[in-house]
């Protein structure tokens, strides 16, 4: 049974980490090429920018500008996501550490 909570709660940090990111790599995106940003901020903030200037040419400037924000925004989702799931498995382990506390103060182990 408890494995069965545990890999629900994975579940949901994945979908809920997937969700979060996609706002954020697009923003992130948008914030590296607004230009305000200093290069280390800029590729910190949106590494997947550096990516996409990286992205092989394809003969057309709308196919290149295509290939670019397809890398980027991909790369940015990965990154985020990957971030979130990290900050939302440390809170969850928190919670779970305190609440085992808490059982443990009620019943103490025999």
């Amino acid at each position: 049974m408890a494995k069965d909570a545990t890999l629900r709660g994975v579940k949901i940090r994945i979908i809920l980490s997937v969700l979060l990111a996609a706002p954020l790599a697009v923003v992130a995106l948008a914030s590296a090429d607004a230009g305000g940003l200093a290069n280390v901020a800029r590729y910190a903030v949106s590494p997947g920018f550096i990516f996409g200037l990286q992205a092989p040419s394809s003969g057309s400037w709308i196919g290149d500008i295509s290939n670019a924000l397809r890398i980027a925004i991909a790369v940015n989702e990965i990154y985020y996501a990957v971030l979130i799931f990290a900050l939302l498995s440390w809170l969850g382990r928190k919670k779970r550490a305190e609440k085992r506390q808490a059982e443990e103060l009620v019943e103490p182990k025999r």
